[in-house]
């Protein structure tokens, strides 16, 4: 064992490995040459749209959290630039710690001045809109028909006379406040026509903003619609609109607010960023990662049955699978895999690791941790562990992708193999062998477990492969969990 332990060790290298994937440099030339997700054709789409709509339009750029919404808004941004777009980004989650958002929606007109402005055109938008932000600090500008309530409950204490003249002075500040706005609109058409050459619009980012509070979400929305609906403003808002919808919610303090139609009043445009091409993201993860330093080592040319090792293949074509089926999102991906070649690390490179099981469960470990905790724990019976898996496989995995439904089966049953293996006392006879699990003479062919979602004879085909090959190709599920849970090094057996 003292050997054993010693050549483990001695195959050991550490590496320095990247822990996720950072925001990368986007070049200004060429602002999707490092685009992995081949977003350039929908950026050239929306191009085409936001050139279109020439009098001013929202258009909402939806897609879940983790899809890459604000990279692709800045590969998109510098895209627009180098075609004659002036171009503003906003990040409102950013900014959310302030009460007011119309300060810092002015602010940012300062990027796209790119050129001295001589007649002071800017300056004229801030002037109006200084007063604007005043007026919304004392509540003028939201009108003076919210304190007729207010005056009307006045009514008897101060007289007719009083509650009249009240009124009367509301209506005047009305009239005053539409001035404002209207002057504050007719400043800024003024502004957007200075800054936007060829008849190009001015394209208005505004990010994360269904990561802020309601109110401040709320105040964004209603700031783009009654101030900055001009001619040659497009503005873009980057949303999960699912988020942003609980957030309107939130804000009015029911969940019988239509926040859908209320969204609608806002928005003119919708468009869904497409899911991207999940196994050119798998592979690209996979080198950005490293791990052929480990998988295509020397160390793993073989393994004492005396078959090739294809780590990489039963890697990726187990993530494939699970990304695609189980409908992970970037970031979602991203951690399963960083997990994995962190915990690659402190492995021997001449070690078993059987790596579609390893990575299944790195993807539980990361994505269903109850699943992950059960294993781990041993609270599963072997049915219960089958039952799990048949439902956590969609059927248009086992109906229509027959290939990949073979791969998830193989990564199952060699599983249930390892977690049998740890809790062994239950299946081993009295002289300590293997107790079968798999049983070709009985009429269901095993004793322990069925298969119902699961083909059974697939399924029973692989358990029969497993049992055959039980000392070469199960270990104890310990040797996955811990290893996961980073509480112990992942050493597995040794190649000779």
């Amino acid at each position: 064992m003292e050997t054993e332990m010693t050549e483990l060790k001695s195959e050991q290298v550490y590496h320095s490995v990247k822990a996720k994937v950072r925001d990368f440099v986007i070049s200004k030339e060429d602002p999707f040459a490092n685009d992995k997700l081949d977003r350039k054709k929908n950026a050239e789409v929306l191009t085409s749209a936001a050139f279109a709509y020439q009098d001013g339009a929202v258009l909402a750029l939806n897609g879940t959290w983790g899809t890459g919404k604000t990279t692709f808004v800045k590969m998109w941004s510098q895209h627009l630039k180098n075609n004659g777009f002036p171009v503003i980004y906003y990040n409102a989650w950013e900014d959310d710690i302030s009460e007011e958002p119309l300060f810092s929606l002015l602010r940012c007109l300062k990027t796209v001045n790119k050129e001295e402005d001589k007649e002071g055109k800017l300056k004229k938008v801030f002037s109006v809109g200084s007063k604007i932000i005043v007026g919304i600090g004392m509540g003028a500008v939201k009108g003076a028909l919210g304190k007729f309530g207010d005056v009307a409950a006045e009514a008897g204490k101060s007289g007719l006379d009083v509650v009249e003249k009240e009124i009367v002075n509301s209506l005047d500040k009305e009239d005053e406040t539409a001035i404002v706005l209207q002057q504050f609109k007719n400043d800024l058409v003024e502004y957007v026509a200075f800054v936007c050459d060829n008849n190009r619009p001015l394209v208005y980012f505004i990010d994360e903003l269904d990561r802020c509070n309601p109110t401040f979400a709320v105040k964004v929305l209603e700031r783009i619609k009654h101030l900055f609906d001009v001619p040659n403003v497009v503005f873009v808002l980057s949303i999960d609109k699912q988020q942003l919808a609980y957030s309107i919610n939130g804000f009015y303090g029911s969940e019988q607010i239509n926040s859908m139609e209320y969204l609608r009043r806002f928005i003119d445009i919708d468009y869904n960023l497409p899911e991207p091409d999940s196994d050119h993201y798998c592979e690209y993860l996979y080198d950005f990662y490293g791990f052929a330093d480990f998988t295509e080592s020397e160390g793993r040319k073989r393994i004492v049955t005396g078959r090739s090792v294809d780590d990489k293949g039963d890697l990726l074509s187990i993530a494939k699978l699970i990304v695609k089926y189980k409908h992970l999102n970037l970031r979602q991906t991203e951690r399963i895999f960083a997990l994995a070649r962190i915990v690659l690390c402190e492995m021997a490179t001449n070690s078993k690791l059987f790596a579609d099981v390893y990575f299944l469960m790195t993807y539980l470990k990361v994505c269903e941790p109850e699943v992950f905790d059960n294993i781990s724990s041993f609270k599963y019976s072997l049915q219960d562990l089958i039952n799990t898996f048949e439902t956590m496989a969609s059927d248009e995995l086992i109906q229509e992708d027959k290939k990949r439904y073979g791969y998830f089966l193989k990564a199952v049953c060699q599983l249930v193999f390892c977690y049998a293996e740890s809790i062994g006392n239950k299946y081993r006879r009295g002289d300590g062998k293997y107790e079968t699990i798999y049983d070709e003479q009985s009429s269901d062919h095993h004793a322990n477990i069925t298969f119902n979602k699961f083909d059974k004879e697939s399924g029973f085909r692989m358990m029969k492969f497993y049992e055959e090959r039980r000392p070469d190709l199960v270990c104890e599920v310990e040797h996955f969990t811990k290893k996961l849970a980073l509480t112990e090094p992942f050493q597995v057996g040794v190649v000779v």
